[in-house]
């Protein structure tokens, strides 16, 4: 018997929801950057050519499925976190150190979505433990093994840590 309460139906809107929401991030960097010069036609072609494409691709439409939840989870953190820091602000101040990238930190979590996203959907493919693995691709496998994109990972953190601690003092 279904119910209201039977979200199954949602499951058949996957890849509605993944043309939607490709298509209003690439718009949205699109009009944002101007990188095909800030014309919104141009990039109103440009945002849907991708998106179709996206829809094209069952991996595509995974990976769009894995960052569009865990991005709607790392904001609705965030703002639990401004809220609970504002409890502790002065009035008309949102708690922030004065020095703080709230946009850099914002931008680095969804690269970090981004790279979780892709070892998740891309990961049994590019694993050299597979069954039936491809002798061929060894070495695309060797470059996107789990601990070789752990210590790039801890490389970029070490190198942005630096770069940061040489310009405080």
């Amino acid at each position: 018997m279904a119910t209201f309460l039977d979200l199954g139906i949602l499951e058949h809107l996957v890849p509605l929801f993944s043309f939607v929401f490709v298509f209003l991030i690439i718009y949205a960097l699109l009009q944002k950057l101007k990188l095909l010069g800030g014309k919104s036609a141009i990039d109103f072609l440009v945002s849907l050519t991708v998106s179709l494409l996206v829809i094209l691709s069952s991996s595509a439409i995974e990976l769009a499925r894995f960052m569009s939840v865990w991005g709607v989870v790392v904001i609705v953190i965030l703002v639990f976190m401004f809220i609970m820091m504002s409890f502790w602000a002065k009035d008309g101040d949102l708690g922030l150190p004065e020095d703080m990238d709230v946009k850099g930190i914002v931008f680095w979590i969804f690269i970090i979505i981004l790279a979780i996203g892709l070892t998740q959907v891309f990961g049994p493919v590019l694993t050299p433990y597979a069954e039936g693995a491809d002798p061929s691709r060894t070495i695309l496998r060797t470059i996107f093994h789990p601990r070789i994109v752990g210590a790039l990972f801890l490389l970029i953190i070490i190198g942005n840590l630096a770069k940061l601690l040489k310009f405080k003092s």
